[in-house]
C-alpha cells in the first residue's frame, strides 16, 4: 500500500499543518459525528477518519521539541488497573455520552472513540491519565478503568462515580 502524504490527512480534516491539537480533536469529533457507523456512517469511512487522526497526531508529536526533564520521579511501567470498575445502567452509546460529559468536567478529554473508548487527563487531585473502556452487557455497560501509577485506581473510580451521579441528579432534577 503506498504511503499517504500527511498533507492529505490534514486535507481530509479540513485543516492545515499549523492546526493545534484542539483543532485536530475537534475536526475528528465533527467527522466522527458524520461517519461513525452508529450514526449512519460506514465502517470504511470511520476507519479512514481514525487512521487520519492517528497519523496527524503522530506527525504532530514528532514536530514538537524534546520535552524538558520531568521533575516528578515516575516509573513509566506502573499502571494501576481496576476491571471492571463500575456499571452504568444504560446501553453503551448512552453510557459513553455520560462518561464523555463527566470526563469534560473532571479533566481534559484526550481521546474519545465512541462508544467504547475514552481517555482523559485528570488534573485534580494530581495530574494523572486514565482510560475507560465501555463493555456492553445485557441492558447495561461495564466500565473498565486503567490509570497511570500516580494515583490509586479505586480513588479515580470513585471520582468518576461521584461525577456521574452528580450529573444524573442534575438531569433528574430538571422539570
Amino acid at each position: 500500500m503506498p504511503e499517504i502524504p500527511i498533507a492529505e490527512f490534514f486535507k481530509l480534516f479540513g485543516l492545515t499543518q499549523t492546526a493545534s491539537i484542539d483543532e485536530i480533536i475537534q475536526a475528528r469529533r465533527f467527522l466522527a459525528l458524520e461517519f461513525h457507523p452508529d450514526r449512519g456512517g460506514s465502517d470504511e469511512h470511520m476507519a479512514l477518519v481514525n487512521l487520519a487522526f492517528d497519523e496527524i497526531m503522530n506527525w504532530h508529536r514528532h514536530q514538537q521539541p524534546e520535552p524538558l526533564q520531568v521533575l516528578i520521579p515516575r516509573v513509566s511501567s506502573v499502571i494501576d488497573v481496576d476491571r471492571p470498575s463500575f456499571v452504568i445502567n444504560a446501553l453503551p452509546a448512552i453510557a459513553f455520552e455520560l462518561l464523555l460529559l463527566a470526563g469534560s468536567i473532571i479533566g481534559d478529554v484526550a481521546l474519545d472513540d465512541p462508544p467504547y473508548l475514552l481517555e482523559v487527563q485528570i488534573e485534580d487531585p494530581i495530574l494523572t491519565w486514565c482510560r475507560l473502556e465501555v463493555i456492553p452487557e445485557a441492558g447495561s455497560s461495564s466500565v473498565s478503568l486503567t490509570v497511570d501509577g500516580l494515583t490509586n485506581a479505586l480513588y479515580i473510580r470513585d471520582l468518576w462515580i461521584r461525577t456521574i451521579n452528580e450529573i444524573g441528579f442534575a438531569h433528574h432534577e430538571r422539570p
